[in-house]
């Protein structure tokens, strides 16, 4: 190994004593950095001058310095000759004090004025490495000393206790908030939709005028239950559908409230359950549809199986048995359960359902599966006879249906406050009323305001007339 070097600050590196101990020539090689000796002005005549005046003594009568040592025994010339390391530092400091003193107390001429009565100690400098920081910052601290330090306000969400520690901003809890530069977090404002909303008011209106419509149409419908229009429309599946109508209804009231995971199951239940048998009938309906003016005549059989096996109710129930088993087997393992939404403002909570898109995403998946299937089917029948309009009717109502949910979506996005449940209420409600509207209404209106054609002959000379016009 090489012999090491040593760096010595001055205060070992002057020191005569060190020279000395035994064996210090074997460390090495030793690089001393020290400052210049300065010749202290005056400082030997002062030593000499109170050297024979020493007259503060102990107990015993030994004679003593002002501090706690006896002294007595040095002579000057021990301290001129001493270490000047260490003399040196307390003259600057004892200097630097001295002239701080002259300047405060306005000395001139070996004159000064009175200490107690005309020094003003105001302007006597403090030693501070930084001022203080104002209200609502925390500092942070510049190199080894507490004392200097930079301030930096704490930010949103934040607040600063000085008592306890100055130098940290502590996060607020999830239930509080604070401005930026806050010294104490404030508690947020919970909100979610109470059914004595004005909003949540008038859709709960409209849910009743809705279930009263079903009705009405469904004792229409079971007075003329034997006429070509309720034959058309479904005859049996209309009922069906109007009641699944009212029932998917019932969901609306569940975007109300205070939520909890009753209220949060109920919220999407109802409606993805019922809404699926809503959207199969009319998949039927529009396969049927399609069925009779198209493929019966070039797929004979599978009219008469369908006929035979009563095929209609099959897909129904069957779509009907695996919505409620994937609605099961998703809530089962991870039902929806109130959220506190905190992310997009600072000082609310608002309360929604927080869903798991694994157990939700598949009935989802499910119903947009049946009513693009149902699109498919309306459509290829849009050029059947101009006033046979049922497929026209599904496909407008299915419009509106995309329509509906793309504005939702939009508004989904763009906007995250209380009213999103009052418009996902909105939502649901234009879903189960453009059925309402726009397939059972017209038929009603022929069935009460234009008889003549509610009857066997207008339908056939329709038919016969489409049959015409396609074999030409």
């Amino acid at each position: 190994a090489g012999t090491p070097v040593w760096i010595a600050t001055d205060t070992w590196s002057l020191n005569k004593n060190l020279r000395k101990l035994k064996g210090i020539q074997t460390i090495g090689t030793v690089l001393g950095v020290a400052q210049p000796v300065i010749q202290i002005p005056g400082f030997q005549n002062f030593i000499h001058s109170t050297g024979s005046h020493m007259i503060c003594k102990d107990a015993k009568g030994n004679c003593l310095c002002n501090q706690a040592g006896n002294y007595s025994n040095l002579t000057p010339e021990d301290i001129i000759s001493s270490d000047p390391t260490y003399s040196f530092p307390v003259y600057a400091a004892v200097y630097a004090i001295a002239h701080a003193l002259h300047n405060v107390l306005q000395c001139e001429g070996g004159k000064c004025n009175d200490i107690y009565s005309e020094a003003d100690w105001e302007p006597v400098p403090v030693s501070l490495c930084s001022q203080e920081c104002n209200v609502g910052y925390a500092k942070k601290q510049d190199g080894i000393h507490k004392c200097c330090f930079t301030c930096q306000i704490c930010r949103t969400g934040t607040f600063i206790n000085i008592t306890e520690d100055p130098y940290t901003c502590k996060a607020c809890s999830d239930t509080e908030w604070s401005p930026e530069g806050s010294t104490r977090c404030n508690l947020r404002l919970v909100e979610y939709v109470p059914f004595t909303d004005p909003a949540a008011l008038g859709l709960m209106v409209i849910v009743g005028l809705l279930v009263v419509l079903t009705l009405a149409v469904c004792v229409l419908f079971a007075f003329h239950y034997n006429t070509p229009v309720v034959r058309s429309a479904g005859g049996p599946m209309c009922f069906l559908i109007l009641g699944c109508l009212s029932l998917s209804s019932i969901s609306v009231f569940f975007y109300f409230g205070k939520p909890s995971v009753a209220f949060c199951i109920f919220r999407f239940l109802p409606f993805l359950l019922f809404y699926t048998v809503c959207v199969s009938c009319f998949v039927v309906r529009s396969f049927q549809i399609v069925c009779i003016f198209k493929i019966a005549a070039k797929f004979p059989k599978l009219q008469s199986w369908w006929v035979k096996y009563h095929g209609q109710w099959v897909v129904i129930s069957v779509a009907f048995v695996i919505q409620a088993l994937v609605l099961l087997i998703g809530y089962s393992s991870d039902p929806p359960k109130p959220y506190y939404d905190t992310f997009w403002y600072p000082d609310k909570i608002i309360l929604n359902c927080d869903i798991n898109l694994k157990a939700t995403s598949t009935s989802v998946i499910f119903l947009l599966t049946l009513c693009i299937l149902c699109f498919i089917f309306s459509y290829m029948g849009k050029d059947l006879p101009k006033n046979y309009n049922e497929a026209k009717s599904i496909t407008f109502c299915l419009m509106l249906l995309i329509l509906t949910w793309v504005i939702f979506a939009t508004e989904y996005m763009l906007y995250h406050g209380r009213h999103i449940l009052t418009l996902n209420a909105l939502a649901v409600l234009c879903s189960l009323y453009s059925f309402l509207l726009w397939y059972f209404l017209p038929k009603c209106y022929i069935i009460m305001f234009q008889p003549e054609k509610n009857t066997q002959q207008h339908f056939q000379g329709l038919i016969q007339s489409y049959t015409k016009t396609i074999s030409q």
